[in-house]
């Protein structure tokens, strides 16, 4: 190899770890960095809502909007909203994200909670009022009792 092609094979591969080293940099210190800021900020404002829960204490989607920026997608689930902030990672293909979740009360969005790079449990989500939790109903009266229809116990005492 001559020593303008080692010359040229060396500048590529400089060219190269700098680009990756400039990536690194962005996720760790930029991107992931504002999305821990972005979830502090929307965290404090729920534990001020918490404070003053009058009803201008209330924080909405525009009072989140200004303090964190415009959301890179929104979605209504009809009784509650969510909104999603990402930030673009070093390596292109994920993004840091903070998902807020909005309850609709007297005809406004209201905040509820955010998340950290991680969708919200069901468990977590506003529940539709007016709804009750789903639970089995036997449909044959002999399906969870005795031969004459009687449900017992596991000490074989009777309930009504």
């Amino acid at each position: 190899m001559s020593k303008q092609a080692t010359l040229i094979l060396r500048i590529a591969l400089f060219s190269i770890l700098g680009v990756l080293l400039l990536a690194l940099v962005w996720d760790r210190f930029l991107a992931k960095g504002g999305s821990e800021a972005a979830f502090e900020t929307v965290n404090g404002l729920i534990d001020q809502q918490h404070i003053n829960t009058e009803a201008q204490g209330m924080m909405n989607p525009s009072d989140v909007h200004a303090a964190i920026g415009s959301p890179s997608s929104s979605v209504d689930h009809d009784y509650y909203l969510l909104e999603t902030f990402s930030w673009r990672r070093g390596n292109l293909f994920s993004t840091y994200y903070v998902m807020v979740v909005y309850t609709k009360r007297q005809d406004e969005w209201h905040l509820h909670n955010a998340f950290l790079n991680q969708s919200p449990p069901e468990d977590r989500l506003p529940q539709k009022v007016g709804t009750l939790p789903k639970r089995s109903v036997p449909t044959d009266p002999n399906e969870n009792g005795d031969e004459n229809g009687d449900e017992s116990n596991d000490n074989g005492e009777v309930r009504d």
